[in-house]
């Protein structure tokens, strides 16, 4: 509710020195550091109260990746990823497919798991927001995330979270929003986003504010048009170690 007064609403609040006691450094004290939830190849990534960005052209892969990595969420470990803390919680937003489409992804994440496919997992909320304004987004995004308290906000397509990913003022006060989230419930938030068409930046200054604010990029990428494509994820930028590059293919039954 603090988020979505002070941020969502678009309302600037009046800041007196009490109100920012909370956020002066001193070196005498001792800091929570901050965890990561997942690891690939002994290389952590996926901070806790920081935002991670995946990043590709369209259909280059990036709902494939998001269901690796669901899967090894829920599952514990999947294909060399394995997670820090058990029992994590996801809250998987979409904005953009329609809702079959987006069903059809869950279902995908949840036979990786080895979970059934027609049953909610209660770990796994998802919601699809496709049909609200961008305003309306924002509000529904910070009242989701005070009903789950996700350890894992995952929102796929955070350009619908404002109306010109191409304003400067929209797209601060989006990535501030999700800084704010993240922080004060110590979630870790991914974030997907296409990249421009003439070069591999994320669109606008919406991608802008993200690359300057993420921990960490990924992009996906696909070589091929057929059933012999291969997709391949790279971390792009990083403030800590460097993840390997992840390969993956299509399988005959529609799997990564």
């Amino acid at each position: 509710r603090e988020v979505l007064q002070k941020i969502g609403a678009g309302r600037i609040e009046e800041l007196t020195m009490e109100d920012l006691v909370r956020y002066h450094m001193s070196v005498s004290d001792v800091y929570e550091g901050q965890s990561s939830l997942l690891s690939y190849k002994g290389k952590r990534f996926l901070v806790k109260g920081d935002i991670t960005a995946i990043k590709g052209r369209a259909k280059s892969g990036k709902t494939h990746f998001l269901a690796v990595l669901i899967a090894a969420i829920l599952r514990g470990s999947y294909a060399g990823y394995q997670v820090m803390e058990f029992n994590l919680r996801i809250l998987h937003i979409d904005t953009e497919q329609g809702m079959l489409n987006f069903q059809s992804v869950i279902k995908k994440a949840l036979r990786l798991a080895g979970l059934p496919k027609d049953r909610d997992c209660e770990r796994l909320n998802t919601y699809n927001l496709r049909e609200l304004s961008a305003k309306n987004r924002i509000q529904a995004v910070g009242m989701l995330v005070e009903a789950y308290c996700p350890d894992v906000l995952i929102i796929d397509g955070v350009r619908d979270l404002l109306s010109d990913f191409n304003d400067i003022g929209q797209s601060s006060e989006v990535v501030n929003f999700l800084m704010a989230i993240s922080k004060q419930k110590r979630c870790a938030i991914i974030t997907v986003l296409h990249e421009n068409k003439a070069d591999n930046n994320m669109r606008g200054h919406l991608g802008t504010e993200l690359l300057n604010k993420a921990s960490e990029v990924f992009q996906v990428q696909r070589s091929g048009d057929d059933e012999r494509s291969f997709y391949k994820v790279t971390q792009t930028d990083t403030r800590n170690l460097p993840v390997e590059d992840f390969t993956f293919t299509m399988g005959e039954n529609g799997l990564p």
